[in-house]
């Protein structure tokens, strides 16, 4: 089994634009971040993509549900993509 896979960071959040540590916190993204995702998007309809795998974290999600529906992919969620806090 081959295959390639992509990786996304999220939009803006409120607390991006504050320049303040996010880490678990559950925020959406603000309006530049729906911005940013879009734009995102973008890079990703012409590639096939089948899964969108994403953390259960709001702004990941959100970001996730843009790529999946433009691609006609499915959303998988993972806690194991939530990283750590330092």
């Amino acid at each position: 089994m081959s295959g390639t896979i992509f990786l996304a960071r999220h939009g803006r959040t409120a607390l991006n634009a504050e320049g303040r540590s996010r880490e678990r916190c559950d925020v959406p993204l603000d309006d530049r971040g729906f911005v940013q995702a879009a734009d995102a998007v973008h890079q990703f309809v012409s590639t096939g993509v089948k899964d969108v795998h994403t953390s259960p974290l709001l702004r990941t999600v959100q970001m996730a549900e843009l790529i999946a529906h433009a691609c006609g992919a499915r959303i998988i969620g993972t806690d194991d993509l939530m990283g750590t806090a330092t």
